[in-house]
């Protein structure tokens, strides 16, 4: 009914009458998200994430915290996490995903597309694949100014090729991520891990 104040104030009521229900801690961080409470609402995310909740919801409300927090690279890796919890990302998560490309400026977005370059570089040549990703790439950029719902629209209407959408997603969250000092070095940390064949 749009009144979050008061969902806010139930969900906090509900958390202390049982903490072991991660869905009534998102539920908290949801609202708290949606008030611009965002570092009480990834507190309250937090904990639904230690209570063991793995889900796409989870996921994309940490991201948009971390984006109230003006925090890309995090909310990058929340957004790659919530396309990770489910098979088949609907068009909207996709278009809100790869909006978060596109958020900061002509500067940053060339320092952006130069990393989504290298890392479209370094995937197995596929001359069809690639074509698609970077059309997917063109409409997004044309879209960028009209809102999510619309631009998923626009994009199902055109039958754009789902998997090209998720994939150019999931190659712009990492060159987000690369992007941000704050995640760049866990990033570049994790892959020194990783055994040489399959890096």
């Amino acid at each position: 009914m749009g009144y979050r104040r008061a969902a806010a104030r139930d969900f906090e009521e509900a958390s202390k009458l049982d903490s072991r229900r991660a869905h009534t801690w998102c539920a908290l961080g949801q609202m708290r998200q949606e008030l611009g409470l965002e570092n009480q609402a990834l507190n309250a995310l937090g904990q639904a994430s230690v209570l063991g909740l793995d889900s796409l919801e989870l996921y994309r409300t940490e991201a948009r915290a971390y984006q109230g927090l003006h925090r890309r690279g995090r909310a990058a890796a929340c957004y790659a996490q919530a396309l990770a919890a489910t098979d088949n990302p609907p068009y909207e998560l996709l278009v809100e995903a790869a909006a978060l490309y596109f958020e900061e400026g002509e500067a940053s977005s060339t320092a952006v597309d130069k990393a989504l370059g290298r890392l479209a570089l370094e995937l197995p040549r596929d001359p069809a694949a690639e074509a698609r990703m970077w059309e997917v790439h063109a409409l997004l950029r044309d879209l960028q100014t009209r809102s999510t719902e619309t631009t998923a629209a626009g994009l199902a209407a055109l039958e754009v090729d789902a998997q090209a959408l998720a994939q150019w997603t999931r190659l712009s969250l990492l060159a987000v991520q690369l992007d941000d000092s704050e995640t760049r070095a866990e990033l570049e940390g994790g892959v020194a891990k990783v055994p040489r064949a399959p890096r």
